[in-house]
């Protein structure tokens, strides 16, 4: 991370972990739930909790119904306090943990204990935003961040993504989150995972959607299933709704899209983008599209 990256990150986003037992490098940002965010969730904790145990204790005090004798009139109630209890349970449980992400590793904090995660350690990695609506409203993007490590333990994170709308009419999306410079970081060393597949065996899987060689990339569906499309056949790639697009010259639709939310898909995008400026002097062209980030609506 340059100069001019490590100035984006703001003054208050300190450590929260204490220090690592391991040299990370430059911290980066730190995620966790603190001031009105925490009392408000401490606040609905309680409340679920309080609401769930009620309904609990007073479906066991309902009488029998007569109308349905095969369905105990409490069993509802119950089961709804129930579904509050976990509700609270769960909201309690996040505000008790605190995560600090550096250059090269993080650090999770817990009311137990306080685990490290160094990146050249992580097997596969997931990284996924999805834009929110509400009856044609936007109300947020959540992003989702998943590590499994070599050793079988495995890390998620998840939370706001800080892009917001702009413009006269809110009509594009600006903004820059520090996570992003963290799934760059993992992305890195992940993708000398897939290097070193690649001279292993002459290709990788790219999200189950397609194999990728040095001579080119297969899909494993759609109209070109099972057929070597070569670098120098490429034309165009872009993002839309969450997928990676790509294109071959003389076809304006793409013949392959892979899911952005896939399992390491950000370090073979990596990988793929090396092997595609080799084999052509040059990168594939790139379109900008205007919702790269796929989108969630509720009505």
């Amino acid at each position: 991370m340059d100069a001019n990256e490590q100035a984006k990150i703001s003054a208050d986003d300190t450590p929260r972990c204490g220090v690592p037992g391991r040299d990370f490098g430059e911290f980066i940002t730190s995620r966790g739930v603190s001031g009105a965010g925490f009392y408000a969730r401490l606040v609905f904790a309680v409340i679920a909790a309080l609401f769930g145990v009620g309904l609990m204790t007073l479906g066991f005090f309902l009488p029998a119904s007569s109308k349905s004798p095969n369905t105990p009139s409490w069993l509802p109630s119950v089961l709804i306090g129930a579904v509050f209890l976990g509700a609270a349970l769960l909201s309690a449980f996040k505000i008790l943990y605190s995560y600090d992400f550096y250059e090269s590793g993080l650090v999770r904090k817990g009311p137990r204990r306080t685990d490290e995660f160094a990146y050249e350690e992580v097997d596969r990695f997931m990284y996924n935003l999805v834009r929110h609506y509400h009856n044609g409203v936007y109300t947020g993007t959540i992003m989702t961040v998943a590590m499994w490590m070599e050793d079988g333990r495995k890390f998620s994170y998840g939370g706001k993504h800080k892009e917001k709308r702009k413009g006269f009419l809110k009509s594009r999306f600006e903004g820059e989150d520090e996570m992003d410079f963290v799934r760059e970081a993992i992305e890195i060393h992940v993708a000398e995972r897939i290097e070193k597949e690649l001279a292993e065996r002459g290709r990788f899987e790219w999200c189950k959607s397609a194999e990728v060689s040095r001579d080119g990339i297969t899909p494993k569906r759609g109209k070109r299933k099972q057929t070597l499309v070569r670098w120098s056949e490429l034309s165009q790639v872009w993002m839309h709704n969450g997928h990676m697009h790509i294109a071959a010259a003389g076809e304006k639709k793409s013949f392959i899209a892979v899911p952005s939310a896939g399992v390491n898909f950000f370090p073979c995008a990596r990988v793929f983008a090396r092997l595609a400026e080799d084999a052509r002097g040059e990168g594939v062209p790139k379109r900008e599209d205007d919702s790269p980030v796929r989108a969630q609506s509720a009505w």
